[in-house]
């Protein structure tokens, strides 16, 4: 085998390995922190105009039954959970696509239709607000984040919403830092204690692997 074989042989394998999606992942990750500590801002990640394409046809993850019926109980029993939101990511057109969504309160499920149907911008992963990309890129490193309704993207999008929910935890789908495809948020009508949400971070995390798994079939 001589130099140049073996040069082909070794850059293949590493393209094997690298998907597209991580190598969009790994630069945002460097242009998030290169923006943190420059100051820059991400002006390439701004809303985009909301134009059906064929990347609306990106394969979205599938919510199956076993999960709604999960996700349905724990709302109705609980006097915590309010809703529950499924995005699909797709890294390629930098926009979060809304999959799955349950709501129990009537008012709260009209104001998040209301945004749904009426909004003329996708809404995009990564954009020009530093804190909430920095969230995200924590997410899909496998991290669960929760925080007041008030700091995040959501509450941009449907500050009214802030009369019912007052925080939220975040988790990526999968829950680990491989090829994530998603995310799932659960919103509170308060704080939880610490207690509960160790409790809510185990359920998150089960749904997580079971909407990955069933996506993957």
């Amino acid at each position: 085998m001589n130099i140049s074989d073996f040069h082909i042989i070794i850059t293949t394998k590493v393209m094997n390995f690298l998907s597209w999606k991580r190598i969009f992942i790994f630069l945002l990750a460097v242009m998030a922190g290169c923006a943190t500590i420059l100051g820059f801002e991400f002006d390439n990640f701004s809303f985009h105009k909301r134009i059906p394409t064929a990347g609306d046809k990106v394969k979205l993850l599938v919510v199956g039954p076993n999960v709604k019926a999960r996700i349905h109980s724990i709302i109705i029993k609980s006097d915590l959970v309010i809703g529950v939101r499924v995005l699909t990511l797709n890294f390629q057109r930098n926009i979060r696509i809304a999959t799955f969504s349950e709501v129990e309160d009537k008012n709260l499920r009209d104001i998040y239709q209301k945004h749904l149907t009426s909004r003329v911008y996708d809404v995009p992963i990564f954009s020009d607000n530093k804190v909430d990309n920095n969230r995200v890129l924590h997410i899909v490193n496998g991290e669960f984040i929760c925080i007041p309704f008030k700091e995040s993207l959501s509450y941009q999008i449907a500050p009214e919403a802030s009369q019912y929910i007052q925080s939220m935890c975040t988790i990526g789908i999968p829950p680990y830092n491989n090829d994530v495809s998603g995310m799932m948020s659960i919103y509170f009508t308060r704080e939880p204690t610490p207690e509960e949400k160790d409790e809510i971070f185990q359920f998150m995390r089960d749904l997580s692997i079971s909407i990955y798994n069933e996506s993957q079939k």
